[in-house]
């Protein structure tokens, strides 16, 4: 599917099921934090 979307990036944690937010806060806030630093900075080119 990402490779269909403009910009996108599929991220995979290993270990984790659906709920990533439970078994991985850590990583999934680090990434999250990430992404919103990329978005106010700009599309990446």
């Amino acid at each position: 599917m990402a490779e269909g979307i403009p910009h996108a990036e599929l991220v995979v944690l290993p270990g984790t099921g659906h709920m990533v937010m439970l078994e991985c806060p850590e990583e999934l806030n680090t990434m999250l934090h990430d992404l919103s630093v990329e978005v106010t900075k700009g599309r990446p080119t």
